[in-house]
């Protein structure tokens, strides 16, 4: 679990300073294409479509990194509403679920890949593969959170089962 547990950090770590040095780069193009449309007067069409692209990867990945920090949508009213070992069982019950979405993202992301791979973004010429991998990358990653999360939790609540008397209410984050 240590190792597992490592590897998930690594990558988490990875997957937010990759999001913010693509969200740094997207700004830039953005500036620049304000500035050649308002100071220069001739519009760039890449600027656009590079932003479009790098976008939709910030927000894929975004989207994984949110999995891995807990600040995703989680059921935490209905978790909440559970005392104990109940409690932990809500919460594994969501996490299940989330990994079960997560494998469709993955699916859906293979065959929009293999479907549009022959395709090509109009002025950078770019494959729409590229693109649209972003949906697998961030599936695979935000299911490797998920299991870490559900590792955790059925660890929790073992631990919670050998202590006497604590039955509060728990959290979904």
């Amino acid at each position: 679990m240590k190792v597992f547990k490592k590897i998930t950090n690594i990558l988490g770590f990875l997957v937010s300073r990759i999001t913010g040095i693509l969200i740094v780069v997207m700004f830039a193009i953005l500036l620049w294409q304000v500035f050649c449309r308002y100071v220069l007067k001739n519009s760039t069409g890449w600027t656009n479509e590079l932003s479009m692209f790098l976008f939709f990867w910030c927000c894929m990945l975004g989207a994984a990194w949110a999995v891995k920090s807990g600040g995703h949508m989680a059921m935490t009213m209905l978790a909440n509403k559970f005392k104990g070992v109940a409690g932990y069982v809500v919460r594994i019950i969501i996490v299940l679920i989330s990994e079960v979405f997560f494998a469709v993202l993955i699916s859906s992301g293979f065959k929009m890949t293999s479907k549009f791979a022959h395709t090509s973004t109009p002025l950078l010429k770019i494959s729409n593969a590229y693109i649209y991998c972003a949906f697998i990358v961030s599936g695979i990653l935000m299911a490797l959170f998920g299991l870490e999360k559900l590792i955790d939790l059925i660890i929790e609540c073992v631990h919670y089962k050998k202590k006497t008397g604590k039955d509060g209410k728990v959290s979904c984050q």
